[in-house]
């Protein structure tokens, strides 16, 4: 089963990236980024399990912490483009946002299927 990850991207104009098995595209939507990714998976691989995350702030990561990942993540890309620079805090912050974020997608997860009946 193959997993797809789409995400919103930056803090300006909006748009999303789908990601999976190493494979990246973009879209001014969320259908646009997955339909740009979908040509790109091995044909196989029939099933597919798609994560959406809405950017809302919740109790597993808050306002702070999104609005402090986002600008740190837009820094890291102009990083990657020659355009900016990072100082080693900046760099561990993000790290430890990233995981963080993990972390409460991990106990969201838990929260919602964790009352399923088996």
């Amino acid at each position: 089963m193959t997993t797809i990850t789409v995400l919103p991207e930056g803090t300006g104009n909006q748009t999303f990236r789908a990601s999976a098995g190493g494979k990246v595209s973009t879209g001014r939507t969320l259908g646009e980024a997955l339909d740009a990714l979908t040509p790109q998976l091995p044909d196989a691989d029939t099933d597919m399990h798609i994560v959406v995350r809405r950017f809302r702030p919740d109790r597993f990561f808050n306002a702070q912490q999104q609005q402090q990942m986002a600008e740190l993540m837009d820094k890291l890309r102009l990083v990657r483009e020659g355009q900016a620079t990072m100082t080693p805090e900046e760099m561990r912050e993000a790290e430890e946002l990233v995981e963080a974020e993990l972390r409460g997608a991990v106990q969201r997860t838990e929260a919602i299927f964790g009352n399923l009946p088996e």
